[in-house]
């Protein structure tokens, strides 16, 4: 015989016999949501359900989920089924009164299969019941004697008798035995079995008995006594002399439905948070910032112990860190102000009763080794950030083994993120948890009119369930004088002593940082080295409005941006000051051409509007150029300066955040208003307009704790373009190539590929080694698809006065002109700020 099973993993099991709380003694209990939880131990749970009309609140749904949390089955009682929103989370439906026995398949449908619980009053009662496809009866002082014998009872197609009587008959398919319920008060006398071929029977009441069996032709018949409370008759089918039966069980999997899938999940989660309510490990949170205008990122990582705790979260205590893989005194940092984007008032796996999520079962897929739900989830509430993403939920035990979110049009400086979240797989007590190993989160953010990406990693480490010395190590942790953050639901927020040893809630991250700068430069190009210095001000709360303001205040060098939010766009000012001409040479072919000099100087302001179209950040940018010109000292006598004018431009630049790529799109144009023919003898043909493109993909990515692998591409190319408006290879300027000296080559199409590792060489010292290699189409044809390559090497280490200190010397591989080495120097220290 075939035996279907249809599974549904960690589906508590019901028995088929239930003693009836309500009638007598029970391990099982019953429960009201409205009052306070019994304390565990109970075999079940009969969850009262409010009266119709009314429908189970929030309150009754978290008080099935506790109680499930108890790996105990949970079955609602109430005189009409809960609502199908509700259903997933129980594990069976007492209808109240109870139906009659062929009433049942109709009231399975309407429930979707859910297993139906039938109160009866005596043994009769139970085999009809579960003949009829009742999962379980519900009976007060059931007899242990036939309790264990009812399970899997599948309709007879002949029914015993009792005289002209017809008793409840079912076939147990496990030995293909009859079963006969008997009703309380039976007389005693005769009772027919439908059909001659038993090979003996058993009578369950008080105990078991063996009953003799008369075979004739029309059945067999045995008599019974008396059962003032009933009981159940056993007929065993014989088998052939030397022969066994054989059960053949065909077992298949139905995938369940979204709903199932997500109460299941957010039953073992609560059966998580009793078995495990809190643990210990080590945090490291890597924070690195990649600054498109700068063409560089920078590094924080910080460090320390975690204590995480049901309903309160995870207190951080910053005990290490690092800039730029160099260690750093950790109580000495500037305040950080973008280290998570806002999270959703309700996370999405969130147990609620009227979710503001779709869910859809996608499929099984593997994670982590472990075969799993993929359920996808997406926020349906009008307006707001749209927020959607899947979670790998184990095929198991229903834990949560992967979460990948996206969020876009967040309303603060981080407009768009993605985040991926992995748990591991930990025993306890034969049970399988699942606990935060790592967070890896990629951010699009609107800083200063502009855009950045910032990669985030965070990693759990030793993590220790419910440990003895949990609270004393909190408590240690509260009373040193380290930087403490609470990660709840709320997000992150600071911890503050509390004036009696312990840590509150309170203060703020700062919004402003200032810092003071200085530092060189000089290659080939300079003919001095060109210092700078000053200090630099980031304001993300300026004049506590929400709005931005950079200023950098560096002598010869000062620029300042301001950017402010209406609705979903950012609009923005800039300006940007040069207080003395740089000078500015040709050359051709690598040789500089005498007389030919020119000192320049530009002024530019400008505004613009920005706006995130889902993960791609947008920003048109209008503004003016002010250029003025001079001689030099070696500027030929017949040379005809460039005329001072003012230089209309429009810049469209998009920015993406792909994981650990970043990848940017920009095309800018420029009109001068009154140009004229300038060079010696004024033999260069003046171009009134010009236009430019560049697109630059990068890559970085933590080959282990302060290492770091940089990868880019750049390509530019432009049209009309000339000396002063060419994206030539410089120090500060828009495109720098290792060991290339500034303006050495007037690009018309460029593409630059580059590569750097940077590695600790002790706990003070980071070694970085790149290569770049370019080819170059010159707009003077000097230089034809030529190639362009240098290398570089470079220290950061801390320095005097908490100075930060980098330094790099660059060498050319391959350039025009002779081979002389570059060298850049930069020091930055954060200011306390108040």
């Amino acid at each position: 015989m075939l035996l279907a099973s249809l599974l549904l993993a960690a589906a508590p099991a019901l028995s088929p016999v239930i003693a009836d709380p309500r009638r007598g003694p029970s391990g099982w209990q019953v429960v009201r949501a409205d009052e306070p939880l019994p304390a565990q131990g109970a075999e079940g749970y009969l969850l009262l359900l409010p009266a119709s009309p009314a429908e189970p609140g929030q309150g009754w749904l978290e008080a099935a989920v506790a109680l499930a949390a108890r790996r105990v089955p949970v079955v609602a009682v109430g005189p009409v089924p809960p609502p199908a929103s509700v259903l997933p989370y129980v594990d069976g439906f007492a209808p109240e009164p109870p139906p009659q026995p062929g009433a049942l398949s109709e009231l399975q449908g309407r429930l979707g299969g859910m297993p139906v619980v039938v109160a009866v009053g005596d043994p009769e009662a139970a085999v009809a019941a579960l003949a009829a496809g009742a999962a379980s009866v519900l009976i007060g002082h059931p007899d242990p004697a036939w309790v264990g014998e009812l399970g899997g009872l599948l309709p007879e197609p002949q029914a015993a008798r009792a005289g002209t009587r017809e008793l409840a008959t079912a076939m147990r398919p496990a030995d293909l035995a009859t079963v006969v319920g008997l009703p309380a008060g039976f007389p005693g006398g005769a009772v027919v079995l439908p059909g001659p071929w038993y090979g003996g029977a058993t009578l369950l009441a008080d105990g078991r008995r063996a009953v003799a069996l008369k075979k004739s032709a029309a059945g067999a018949t045995c008599a019974l006594p008396p059962l003032p409370d009933g009981g159940v008759l056993v007929a065993a089918r014989p088998a052939e002399a030397g022969a066994a039966f054989e059960n053949v069980a065909v077992s298949g999997e139905r995938l369940p439905s979204a709903a199932e899938v997500l109460a299941r999940h957010q039953r073992a989660a609560a059966r998580q948070e009793r078995v495990a309510p809190r643990w210990s490990g080590e945090q490291r949170l890597l924070v690195r910032v990649w600054v498109a205008e700068l063409s560089r990122s920078f590094e924080v990582a910080l460090a320390g112990p975690a204590f995480w705790e049901h309903a309160v979260g995870t207190d951080w205590e910053i005990t290490r860190a690092w800039v730029d893989g160099v260690s750093w005194d950790p109580d000495n940092l500037p305040d950080l102000p973008l280290l998570e984007p806002q999270r959703a008032p309700v996370p999405p796996l969130t147990l609620r009763l009227q979710s503001s999520y779709r869910y859809e079962l996608v499929g099984v897929e593997q994670r982590q080794g472990r075969r799993c739900y993929a359920l996808t989830f997406a926020d349906e509430r009008p307006g707001g950030p749209a927020r959607h993403g899947t979670a790998y939920i184990d095929a198991a035990a229903f834990g949560l083994v992967e979460l990948d979110e996206v969020a876009e049009g967040l309303p603060d400086e981080v407009r768009a993120t993605r985040s991926v979240t992995s748990y591991r797989a930990v025993e306890l007590g034969g049970e399988t948890l699942w606990l935060p190993s790592n967070v890896v989160a990629d951010d699009l953010l609107s800083v200063f009119g502009g855009s950045a990406t910032v990669h985030r990693e965070l990693e759990l480490s030793g993590l220790v369930i419910d440990a003895p010395g949990f609270a004393p190590d909190r408590a240690a942790a509260y009373a040193r004088d380290h930087r403490m953050f609470r990660d709840g639901l709320a997000g992150v927020v600071p911890l503050v002593p509390d004036g009696r040893g312990g840590r509150i809630p309170g203060g703020t991250t700062g919004r402003s940082q200032r810092f003071l700068i200085a530092g060189a430069a000089y290659d080939p190009g300079f003919s001095i080295p060109v210092p700078y210095g000053g200090i630099q001000i980031q304001d993300f709360d300026f004049r506590h409005r929400g709005d931005q303001l950079r200023l950098l205040v560096a002598g010869v060098i000062n620029d300042a941006a301001f950017s402010t939010r209406r609705g979903d766009a950012d609009l923005s000012l800039r300006a940007f000051v040069q207080l003395l001409p740089f000078s500015n040479s040709l050359y051709l072919g690598g040789v500089e051409q005498k007389g030919q000099a020119v000192k320049a100087m530009r002024q530019s302001i400008g505004a613009g509007i920005a706006a995130s179209v889902g993960v791609v950040r947008a920003l048109l940018d209008v503004g003016f150029n002010r250029l003025d010109f001079s001689r030099d000292d070696a500027t030929a006598s017949n040379f005809v300066l460039p005329l001072g004018t003012f230089e209309p431009t429009v810049r469209l630049q998009g920015e993406a955040a792909l994981g650990p790529v970043t990848a940017s799109l920009m095309g800018e144009a420029g009109w001068r208003a009154n140009w004229r023919a300038w060079g010696l003898d004024g033999s260069e043909t003046p171009q009134k307009s010009w236009q430019r493109d560049r697109l630059l993909v990068v890559y970085e990515k933590a080959v282990f704790l302060l290492a770091k692998l940089h990868l880019d591409a750049e390509a530019w190319t432009g049209h009309d373009l000339d000396r002063f408006s060419a994206p030539a290879p410089s120090r500060f300027g828009d495109l720098r190539i290792r060991g290339i000296a500034s303006d050495r080559v007037l690009p018309e199409r460029l593409g630059v590929v580059r590569a750097s590792l940077a590695l600790p060489l002790s706990p003070t010292i980071r070694a970085e080694a790149g290569v770049d290699a370019g080819w170059v189409h010159d707009i003077t044809g000097q230089y034809r698809a030529q190639p362009l390559s240098g290398f570089s090497f470079g220290l950061t280490a801390p320095g005097p006065w908490g100075t930060l200190v980098q330094g790099a010397i660059g060498y050319p591989l391959a350039t025009p002109g002779p081979r002389r080495p570059t060298v850049e120097l930069f020091m930055l220290r954060p200011l306390a700020h108040k």
